[in-house]
């Protein structure tokens, strides 16, 4: 957006093939764009690699200095000013450690808005996440750790759920608390087992032990 940066962005490069002020070098670019395939933030739709729905959830939430190629231009007239004796590589260091710190600061106080876009888990309700494994990406719910182990196939970016018809609340259990039907549901735990929840979930959290049926 500053006409003296963007200057700098192609001065930059200079002389290099098929450069024009870009970000990053050819060394760097292809393990960046892995990265951002392996943590969700680019995926393959058709012949064309788009962001993620995720990706940009997140690129809203950052601040301007960090959507801008501005920074590279900066960091690059700093850089040369190291190569000729003008300024030193601790001062450079310095100024990136001050600026993440105010930014990590600014985060913890003021938190940071990033949209969840992930659909829930059948299973359990909680959101489903997009991982790589061994034999490509498939999706987890973030509820592993509390025993749920739904999985679900990727396609192109986005998990392949049937959807399960919405439980139908019992007429003869009803939630102690708030008075609404309870939904019976096997256990992520144990298979064969059982337990019940509220329908009115989220409003009404409570859960009951299954006996046989009741």
């Amino acid at each position: 957006r500053d006409e003296r940066l963007r200057k700098l962005l192609i001065e930059k490069d200079k002389g290099k093939a098929g450069e024009h002020g870009g970000i990053g070098t050819p060394a760097t670019r292809d393990s960046i764009i892995a990265t951002l395939f392996d943590r969700g933030f680019l995926i393959e739709k058709g012949k064309n690699i788009v962001s993620s729905p995720q990706a940009r959830g997140f690129y809203a939430a950052l601040p301007d200095q960090a959507k801008f190629p501005d920074m590279t231009a900066i960091w690059h007239e700093q850089q040369r000013a190291i190569a000729e004796g003008k300024s030193d590589a601790m001062t450079f260091v310095r100024g990136l450690a001050d600026y993440v710190g105010r930014e990590v600061a600014r985060v913890k106080e003021q938190g940071l808005a990033i949209a969840i876009d992930a659909p829930p888990c059948p299973s359990c309700s909680k959101p489903l996440r997009r991982i790589k494994g061994s034999k490509g990406y498939f999706w987890s719910c973030t509820g592993y750790a509390d025993g749920c182990k739904f999985t679900a196939n990727d396609k192109a970016g986005k998990s392949e759920l049937v959807k399960a018809p919405a439980p139908v609340p019992s007429q003869q259990h009803k939630c102690q608390a708030c008075g609404a039907g309870l939904v019976r549901r096997p256990s992520a735990k144990k298979k064969g087992a059982f337990w019940w929840s509220c329908s009115a979930y989220p409003g009404c959290k409570q859960t009951y032990f299954d006996n046989k049926g009741q």
